[in-house]
């Protein structure tokens, strides 16, 4: 059975074992590959994508054999071979519906407009601020580099982005 992960980006980014303590994720690169594919869970971020989030204009000309030694890394990180997949045309993070921070307070955040009673929406709302946990990494990507920015959670809930689902991946062997 596989370890329930959660990934945090509302914050410094890293990631949480079953028991909720934090896993190592060491480098800003490899950190901004997480949060690019824990940004669109269950979808493929292509390679030439995650390679202009990663290094921006200077992508050096071993772009693509670094960024699979990222990934390579990426999944030692998190203790699993098979959260993160190779799929034509690039990668994606793949927790068994594993919720990120970004993905609790957008789900929050849509529970809140549904309320009726304001104590009720005012708590959910102060639930999904609680989340954040400070100033972002810093470096080559700041969260919204992967295209989705979490200062604006509802329209992204309401707006997601990324290449092909997870669904139309298969798993490898």
């Amino acid at each position: 059975m596989r370890e329930a992960l959660s990934v945090r980006l509302l914050g410094p980014i890293d990631v949480l074992d079953a028991a909720g303590q934090p896993r190592a994720v060491a480098g800003k690169r490899l950190k901004a590959v997480l949060a690019a594919l824990a940004l669109q869970p269950g979808r493929v971020v292509s390679v030439d994508q995650l390679m202009d989030i990663v290094w921006g204009n200077a992508v050096p000309a071993t772009g693509a054999a670094t960024l699979q030694s990222h990934v390579s890394h990426l999944r030692r990180a998190l203790g699993d071979r098979s959260a993160v997949r190779a799929c034509p045309p690039g990668y994606l993070l793949d927790l068994d519906g594993q919720a990120t921070d970004v993905a609790t307070a957008e789900r929050l955040i849509g529970e809140s407009s549904l309320r009726a009673d304001p104590a009720g929406r005012e708590k959910l709302l102060a639930d999904a601020v609680a989340l954040w946990r400070g100033q972002a990494d810093a470096g080559p990507v700041p969260v919204r580099a992967a295209g989705r920015s979490t200062g604006d959670l509802p329209a992204a809930a309401a707006h997601p982005r990324g290449g092909p689902r997870a669904d139309a991946c298969p798993v490898a062997a």
